[in-house]
């Protein structure tokens, strides 16, 4: 009697059945806490609140007139909306991703993926997939409201704006592997996130532009995939951005692409040897 044989998936099928499951757990666990999900997206909300009321009160300053307004397109409030908004789909793969791997084993079920058939270079970008779809709702619902509340933007951008928006996801998300590999060692701290984050909000041309910047630090914004997404899109986004000052659309594609073919075999260099090290000593469990 001859054994049954066990069909053999291919590898596209085999990815298309494992993102499926990854994202299968992200919608069970909203689905087991609503009330968190829900609070998470209305406190987003607010901050692009904020800035409307701030952008009121800089127009009426004078913050940015004459040649300054050159800098955020006269319109602030457009100018800086799309800074946020661009924030909340770079998160996924910085702060999101290094969330899911400490839920992963603090849960338990790790050490189960890792025993499973698929390999470990898949592993963050299937825990990354649903928090990623998450920050497109979220980003998408800003750009909604903004307009609703006076933000201008240049649709027939968009085509321009989704390939920036997917070069930045990636590029953040090689950081996000990095920062992940001593998360896994540390379980708890998580240095080059902060760090990162810490930057990026700070230089990464989020609220005011990178020329306003002293020179003497202005060097870090051009150390950051932010600079270049937020950059970009604005100008392709923003119905004067030819006019703002920083990285062109070509100059942003071309250096997310760079930090992506440099940062991912490092990350992924060192993700295999935290992983090494962490079966070793056994900090894959969660207590």
């Amino acid at each position: 009697m001859t054994s049954p044989r066990i069909p053999v998936l291919s590898s596209a099928h085999r990815i298309f059945v494992l993102s499926r499951a990854f994202l299968r757990i992200g919608i069970i666990e909203v689905i087991s806490y609503p009330m968190g999900f829900v609070t998470n997206q209305l406190a987003s909300f607010g901050t692009i609140v904020l800035f409307y009321f701030v952008s009121g009160f800089v127009d009426k300053g004078g913050a940015f007139s004459g040649d300054a307004g050159a800098k955020v397109g006269y319109d602030y409030f457009t100018f800086v909306a799309i800074g946020y908004a661009s924030v909340r789909f770079l998160a996924a793969g910085l702060k999101d991703l290094s969330i899911q791997f400490q839920n992963a084993i603090q849960a338990g079920y790790f050490e189960m993926l890792l025993v499973e058939p698929i390999h470990w270079h898949f592993l963050p970008v299937g825990l990354v997939q649903w928090p990623t779809l998450q920050a497109a709702s979220m980003g998408t619902l800003t750009f909604a409201l903004s307009i609703t509340m006076g933000a201008s933007y240049a649709f027939s951008g968009i085509p321009s704006a989704i390939l920036l928006l997917a070069l930045g996801v990636l590029a953040t998300l090689a950081i996000g592997i990095l920062a992940s590999s001593i998360k896994i060692l540390s379980k708890r701290s998580d240095p080059i996130a902060t760090i990162y984050q810490m930057a990026a909000t700070t230089f990464g041309a989020v609220v005011v532009p990178v020329e306003h910047f002293p020179e003497q630090v202005r060097w870090i914004s051009y150390l950051l995939p932010h600079t270049y997404t937020i950059s970009g899109l604005r100008r392709v986004l923003m119905p004067q951005g030819d006019q703002l000052t920083g990285p062109t659309v070509s100059e942003s594609i071309f250096a997310l692409t760079a930090f992506c073919l440099i940062l991912y075999p490092i990350a992924f260099w060192m993700f295999g040897r935290s992983l090494s090290y962490a079966r070793k000593a056994g900090l894959l469990g969660g207590y």
